[in-house]
């Protein structure tokens, strides 16, 4: 119960920060027509706008699924910058409640992937068993039906290495087409239909 009130506390300091922004909304939903997520989503520029009203109903998604493309200022009668908004909002949500741990793994992506190949059948068994999945969608946020890779132990680089020896070049050192010339423009020729 203690927990819930912290992030919630979080939720409406962050909502109360741009707040004088959004409260100039007058609800005329021009920005909503313009907005090329309100009609596949339910999220939108004015949906956003609201939500900042009430911080308890705020989630993550709003914000994720703006991409910045600048039209609802153009639009709005009230100069409301939403985009400079919903970034900082992305920013202190980041930074305050959501991605601590995630952002720190996704920043280590080389660091991860050298850890899963050196213990490679056991990572691979790991992601594939149901209650690591489910340990990683609430820890991390990776959804529990996400594919991923296998983890081999060889790295690219040697396999491309030795696969490159096990190939090598005919002994002119060039590599030699299996069809003669003449062959090839006798294909390349319509044929003549008799009868």
């Amino acid at each position: 119960m203690e927990g819930s009130r912290s992030v919630m506390a979080r939720k409406v300091a962050l909502a109360r920060a741009i707040i004088p922004q959004t409260e100039k909304c007058i609800k005329c939903n021009n920005c909503m027509t313009i907005c090329p997520l309100a009609a596949p989503t339910s999220w939108g520029t004015e949906t956003f706008v609201q939500l900042t009203r009430f911080p308890q109903l705020l989630t993550y998604d709003p914000l994720f699924y703006c991409f910045y493309c600048q039209l609802c200022p153009d639009v709005c009668p009230m100069n409301i910058d939403v985009p400079r908004a919903v970034e900082e909002m992305k920013e202190r949500f980041n930074r305050e409640e959501r991605g601590r741990l995630i952002n720190f793994l996704l920043s280590q992506a080389d660091l991860m992937t050298r850890m899963g190949s050196r213990t490679d059948p056991v990572s691979n068994i790991w992601l594939r068993f149901p209650l690591a999945r489910a340990f990683l969608e609430k820890t991390v946020g990776i959804d529990r039906r996400r594919d991923f890779p296998e983890f081999e132990r060889q790295t690219f680089r040697q396999w491309f290495s030795r696969r490159s020896q096990e190939i090598a070049p005919a002994s002119s050192g060039r590599f030699q087409i299996s069809s003669t010339t003449e062959e090839s423009s006798q294909a390349a020729r319509p044929r003549e239909v008799t009868g």
